[in-house]
């Protein structure tokens, strides 16, 4: 049934798909349910959520977020000198 891949595919992930952390839980409706849903969370912080016609990201890996301060950090010292 093409409106259970979205949730298959949140499922399935064992890591985060951003840095590589386990799974810390998964949550969705039961087969058959009017609406499915799921939500996996990961040890970095980040979730996602899927239903029957998308996957969101509910909340970004916190990993992204520290290279892009690391990247700043280096422009500006770059500007310093």
């Amino acid at each position: 049934m093409a409106e259970t891949a979205f949730i298959s595919k949140v499922t399935s992930q064992r890591r985060c798909p951003v840095c590589g952390d386990e799974v810390a839980a998964t949550q969705e409706t039961p087969a058959g349910a009017t609406f499915p849903l799921a939500d996996v969370r990961f040890v970095c912080g980040a979730r996602f959520w899927a239903d029957g016609r998308s996957i969101i990201s509910s909340a970004p890996c916190r990993s992204g977020s520290i290279l892009a301060a690391k990247l700043m950090c280096i422009e500006a010292e770059g500007r310093v000198r």
